[in-house]
């Protein structure tokens, strides 16, 4: 955000964190991308994106998993889970997902991404 919206941050990141408890899985999955974009906050945010692994919809899960990459290694707390969801995603494609994100998260040169 611009300077002069800096104060605005934080009340605008606490409602996305809200919209990601939301009932209607476009809304969770707007506002993870929307966090994504951000990349503020990440002690609050990166824990309330890796919740949002286990969500029922694929759509508001894949956004999560997108927004936390964004983070780069501010989100390394996420890369347990990220590892569990490369393994265990319901489809290839999530599971590349995961791995592109930890090799983001981890950094591409020399990444141990997904070797554990």
């Amino acid at each position: 955000m611009q300077a002069g919206g800096r104060e605005l941050v934080g009340p605008f990141v606490s409602v996305l964190l809200e919209y990601l408890r939301d009932p209607d899985a476009d809304i969770r999955a707007s506002a993870a991308e929307a966090l994504g974009r951000l990349r503020e906050m990440p002690p609050v945010v990166v824990p309330a994106l890796v919740g949002l692994l286990d969500d029922p919809e694929l759509l508001p899960r894949s956004n999560a998993v997108e927004a936390l990459g964004s983070f780069g290694q501010d989100a390394a707390a996420a890369v347990p889970a990220l590892l569990r969801y490369a393994t265990n995603a319901g489809s290839a494609t999530q599971r590349q997902l995961a791995r592109e994100t930890l090799q983001r998260i981890e950094g591409l040169p020399g990444s141990q991404a997904g070797k554990q």
